[in-house]
């Protein structure tokens, strides 16, 4: 089986996680270049957190196998911390896996800005 490459994404909220993961979709769309992208933040997102139960690691590797079962090997991560579980997360792919992690960083000025345009109340206080 062809080993799989795992771009990591990451960085604190409102920092371009997801604008830099879709401009590179429209990049690599445009080349021809068989990808996925998935947004790691939603993996997990419930309550009670399910985080102990690693949930994001299971979700991950069964979406992972239908890509890969369909010939995928590229794969773009979005997820804040994603850079420090790049292990877990090649884990998940289930496969040889090359990891790239790229941290973002933005003033504080930029993320809140880039926060108040998506989030309110108290989402927006707890950012």
């Amino acid at each position: 089986m062809n080993s799989a490459h795992m771009l990591l994404i990451g960085g604190r909220s409102g920092v371009g996680k997801s604008t830099v993961a879709f401009a590179l979709h429209d990049l690599l769309s445009a080349r021809g270049v068989q990808h996925a992208v998935i947004e790691g933040d939603a993996l997990d997102l419930a309550y009670p957190a399910p985080w102990k139960q690693q949930m994001a690691e299971r979700n991950l590797r069964a979406i992972w196998n239908n890509y890969a079962a369909d010939g995928y090997r590229r794969l773009i991560y979005t997820n804040t911390v994603s850079v420090l579980e790049a292990d877990k997360l090649a884990w998940a792919l289930g496969e040889q896996t090359k990891v790239t992690s790229v941290l973002l960083q933005a003033s504080d000025k930029t993320t809140e800005e880039r926060l108040g345009r998506r989030e309110q109340g108290d989402s927006l206080r707890d950012h």
